[in-house]
């Protein structure tokens, strides 16, 4: 448990994924409610027509990460006011498998899905399933892994939200090292990393 950690004059910078009221000193991080209403931004840029359906994808919701994104996502869609539908967010917690059987049968029982946020999940299987669709769906996504990367370049996904992880990974040493040697106690709470959108064209 983090807080006993924090108790014993441990001192924890959390990362990626925040755990509040620990004790902590400081997170390092995706902003991730927004990277969620970025997404929906993107996805309504995509949608000309006036009614469409959108389903999310997502680990499980249970994680701040995940639901943070899903609920950026589904206030900034609800907020702009257009008819579209959200066909729901289907869990899969990142696994192969699961992501593949979910995303099959979301997609069979209503085809009239146009969209599809990844907000996090397994997208090696996401791929597959979209390879193998009969029809081509607007996708936003996040992070930027080599399987993201060749879907973007083959027009399988539309943008990805980079969230920069090497600033994820130095910042927190960096805040620790100035704490523990130099007695330096972090200026902010929260140091967000940039929220970047990544096309096709971006990676050549």
């Amino acid at each position: 448990c983090i807080r006993r950690k924090t108790e014993k004059g441990i001192p924890v910078v959390t990362f990626n994924t925040d755990v509040q009221d620990c004790g902590r000193l400081c997170f390092v991080g995706q902003a991730l409610y927004k990277s969620g209403r970025i997404a929906a931004s993107l996805m309504l840029k995509m949608m000309q027509e006036k009614q469409n359906s959108i389903l999310i994808v997502t680990g499980q919701k249970q994680f701040q990460a995940h639901r943070a994104r899903v609920q950026g996502f589904t206030d900034a869609i609800t907020e702009s006011g257009r008819s579209i539908t959200l066909a729901g967010v289907v869990e899969t917690n990142d696994e192969r498998t699961l992501t593949d059987e979910r995303m099959r049968e979301a997609l069979a029982k209503n085809p009239d899905i146009d969209g599809i946020y990844m907000a996090s999940g397994h997208m090696e299987a996401c791929v597959n399933v979209l390879r193998e669709a009969e029809k081509k769906y607007h996708v936003v996504v996040n992070d930027l892994s080599p399987v993201i990367e060749t879907a973007l370049k083959q027009n399988i996904f539309d943008f990805t939200i980079f969230q920069n992880p090497f600033e994820q990974g130095y910042r927190p040493v960096k805040i620790l090292f100035d704490f523990l040697f130099n007695g330096q106690n972090p200026m902010e709470e929260f140091y967000y990393t940039d929220n970047m959108i990544i096309t096709s064209e971006m990676l050549d």
